[in-house]
């Protein structure tokens, strides 16, 4: 009996023991406040320790990366870095000058591109004379024989040699002998004189017609023959003498002289003026190379031996078969004082050919004259003779 309540006395012991370890245990520290989540003061959170800050994590959420700028706005230097930065936005760029060794390259390279775009222009230029001379020699050697073997072999060789030697367009070789090649002339102050030129002369179709015309109208003009058909028909050569008209020299058979050498020019010359001479006392001083194309060799010996060339500045292009109302609008459009007109009088024996002229020449003389010029020769024009200097 005793022995049980020891026991008792044991257990309650141990009950209340019990008890108490239970509530201690049950304490705990006062609950946090739920406050809203604030940014911790980073210049201190920077200095935290992990274990700190991984308990400022569970408890209070704050971001993990911070940005330097952010941090360095509390740094001692902040408000110098800050300071120079804003100052760079405003720094003025550096001021380039260009010295005169550039400017010098830039004009060089300016004056390079307009000589470009003006050896350009004229090559169009000269291309599209080349393809006229040619339609225009196609259509000559259509009315008239063939060349013989010896003149196409002499040709042939003539375009070997050609191949191998620069030639200059003929508004380069206008610009270099101007003394003796001509497209026009400089007119005095007030004056106003206009030359018309016919070329391909004589035949007894053409001319005639265009010689009444002239009469009719108290004319006087230039006419370039043919050597071969001056020959055949020395009366008409004649009366444009005896008319007052002047005459130049325009090859032999009207080959493209380009073609030729040297001496073969020469005879095409030679000949002609021989023949000319016969029927009006004298050599003729203007020559006018076929289709307007002539080299600089040619050209020089064209100057030393006494001859001035001369070409024109307005083309009616009536050896297209051009209408009358089309060829009396190119004439218009392009003469002006000290122009020299080209017109034809001659070159194929095809129906209709040149009729344009005709009928447009009496519509040139009218209203030419209304516009105050003056009908003149060459050498009125050029204020020069009628005859080669020797």
């Amino acid at each position: 009996m005793q022995h049980c309540r020891i026991c008792l006395s044991v257990l309650s012991l141990c009950l209340l023991c019990i008890t108490g370890c239970f509530h201690r245990s049950q304490e705990t520290t006062p609950p946090i406040p739920n406050l809203p989540p604030s940014e911790p003061n980073q210049s201190e959170s920077i200095h935290l320790s992990a274990d700190s800050l991984w308990r400022q994590d569970r408890t209070h959420p704050v971001p993990r990366i911070f940005k330097a700028d952010s941090v360095n706005m509390h740094s001692p230097h902040a408000k110098e870095k800050q300071e120079n930065a804003a100052s760079s936005d405003h720094l003025e760029m550096p001021k380039f000058t260009i010295s005169a060794e550039h400017k010098e390259r830039d004009n060089q390279k300016s004056q390079k591109r307009m000589e470009s775009q003006q050896a350009e222009s004229e090559s169009g230029q000269q291309k599209q004379r080349s393809s006229s001379s040619n339609e225009r020699q196609n259509k000559w050697q259509k009315s008239t024989p063939s060349q013989s073997a010896a003149q196409a072999s002499q040709s042939s060789r003539s375009s070997m040699h050609k191949m191998k030697k620069q030639h200059l367009t003929i508004a380069e070789l206008r610009l270099k002998y101007p003394h003796i090649f001509k497209l026009n002339a400089k007119q005095r102050h007030g004056e106003r004189q206009v030359a018309l030129t016919f070329d391909d002369a004589p035949d007894n179709r053409i001319t005639p017609l265009v010689l009444d015309i002239l009469k009719e109208h108290n004319i006087r003009a230039t006419f370039f023959l043919v050597g071969s058909r001056a020959k055949a028909y020395p009366g008409l050569v004649e009366r444009m003498v005896r008319e007052g008209h002047v005459i130049g020299n325009h090859s032999y058979n009207h080959p493209l002289l380009t073609k030729l050498t040297l001496p073969a020019f020469e005879h095409q010359v030679k000949d002609t003026e021989r023949i000319i001479e016969q029927s009006t006392g004298y050599k003729p001083r203007y020559f006018r190379p076929p289709y307007g194309e002539i080299n600089e060799e040619q050209l020089r010996w064209a100057g030393d031996n006494g001859y001035m060339v001369v070409n024109w500045d307005v083309d009616t292009n009536d050896w297209r078969g051009l209408t009358a109302s089309r060829i009396l609008q190119n004439v218009m459009r392009g003469v002006r004082p000290g122009s020299i007109v080209l017109q034809h009088a001659s070159g194929s024996t095809q129906n209709g050919y040149l009729h344009g002229t005709v009928k447009a020449l009496p519509s040139i003389i009218q209203q030419l004259r209304e516009r105050k010029y003056e009908f003149v020769t060459l050498p009125d024009l050029l204020q020069d003779q009628k005859e080669k200097k020797e």
